[in-house]
């Protein structure tokens, strides 16, 4: 008998432990965590660009003093999670026979500002001074930014115009590379 009721009580404290268990509670132990967020800031261009915007230049593009874009080539795109701005700069044109372009000749307007994701940022502002075509330098300066938060995806066109001196501006390859770079307001 003593044996009968050994295997009853140790099949009900198999079956049911925690009517067995005395002044303890069901306490769980578990742990899930998530991974991935990042991006914070990221700049990126895409599409064909200009890098052929110079062969175009006619006599009338002389006379007029410049030559211009108004494709939309160049499309500049955001993605951050924070607030964020984005300066411009661009660097001195390489050197044609001795000459050396400068910088400012390259002129940026930035147009048509759309939030990919509607509901997720608002796609900032734009730099008014680039609300039409306005001379680059050396040095970095704000084209566009979003103080109050971050933006899932958010895009721009770029348009260049390039000012043209016939007295000046030498027959040769002119190159400059224009620098995008995204960081904290």
């Amino acid at each position: 008998m003593k044996k009968a009721i050994g295997k009853m009580v140790g099949v009900l404290v198999i079956l049911f432990p925690h009517f067995c268990l005395a002044g303890e509670t069901h306490i769980d132990a578990l742990q899930y965590v998530g991974g991935t967020i990042p991006i914070i800031r990221k700049v990126e261009v895409s599409g064909p660009g200009y890098a052929d915007l110079f062969a175009g230049i006619t006599a009338a593009d002389y006379a007029a003093g410049f030559k211009a874009s108004d494709e939309g080539a160049t499309t500049l795109g955001v993605t951050a999670n924070t607030p964020w701005k984005v300066s411009v700069k661009a660097t001195p044109f390489t050197p044609v026979e001795g000459y050396v372009k400068p910088a400012g000749d390259l002129h940026l307007k930035i147009r048509e500002r759309r939030v990919v994701h509607e509901g997720e940022g608002h796609g900032g502002i734009f730099n008014e001074i680039f609300i039409d075509f306005r001379p680059l330098s050396d040095q970095g300066q704000v084209l566009w930014s979003n103080i109050h938060g971050g933006d899932n995806g958010c895009t721009a066109k770029i348009d260049f115009k390039v000012l043209l001196n016939a007295a000046r501006d030498l027959p040769g390859t002119y190159t400059t590379t224009v620098v995008y770079t995204i960081s904290a307001p």
